[in-house]
């Protein structure tokens, strides 16, 4: 018995859902193409000799380029 104040113990979190291989897939292509993305971004900065720092905007907003506008914002 709990008694009048007492409440049960709240079971444990649910586990993750696995990632299945289409998943797995997926992010290794988005991995690459970031990585891709990131390796022009340096060779432009370099190019107009600018640092990393310009490189990594150039990254950012390149990525944010290729999400879909309804899902930019959201």
């Amino acid at each position: 018995m709990w008694g009048p104040y007492r409440t049960p113990p709240e079971p444990p979190p649910a586990a993750p859902a696995p990632i299945d291989n289409e998943q797995a897939i997926l992010y290794l292509v988005l991995a690459i193409c970031g990585l891709t993305r990131l390796a022009v971004a340096v060779a432009d900065a370099e190019r107009f000799g600018a640092g990393p720092t310009v490189a990594l905007i150039l990254t950012l907003v390149g990525v944010i380029g290729l999400v879909p506008e309804r899902h930019r914002w959201s």
